[in-house]
C-alpha cells in the first residue's frame, strides 16, 4: 500500500512538472514571419525539444485601445476547436502583463 501511494505521488508530481505553463523564455526566436495590425508572428523553437511553432504575440494595450478583446477570444476559440487543414491548430496560449501569446503548429 505504501509503495502504491508513493508511486502515485511520484506520477502526480512528474505530471505537474511535465505540463507547466510555458513562458516566452522557453522559446528561441528563429525569424519574423509577419507583422500585422494587432501583433507580430514569429517562427520559434522550443529550447528543450527543438520543436518549431508559430508564436503570435498580441499587445494587450493595443487590443484595449481598439476594443478588440472579443476578437482575440474568438480567434483563440477557432484555432483551438477547428480541425481543418486550412486553419492552423493551436498548441497552447499564455500571457504576460503586456502581451497575449498563441502557439500554433
Amino acid at each position: 500500500m505504501k509503495g502504491e501511494v508513493l508511486t502515485y505521488i511520484e506520477w502526480f508530481v512528474s505530471t505537474i512538472i511535465l505540463f507547466q505553463v510555458p513562458s516566452e523564455g522557453d522559446f528561441e526566436i528563429v525569424k519574423l514571419i509577419s507583422k500585422g495590425a494587432y501583433g507580430v508572428v514569429y517562427l520559434v523553437r522550443l529550447k528543450e525539444t527543438r520543436q518549431r511553432f508559430a508564436m503570435k504575440k498580441i499587445g494587450k494595450n493595443n487590443l484595449m485601445l481598439r476594443n478588440q478583446v472579443d476578437q482575440v477570444f474568438a480567434e483563440r476559440d477557432i484555432m483551438s476547436f477547428t480541425d481543418n487543414p486550412f486553419v492552423v491548430s493551436m498548441y497552447c496560449s499564455f500571457e504576460t502583463k503586456v502581451i497575449n501569446c498563441f502557439l500554433c503548429w
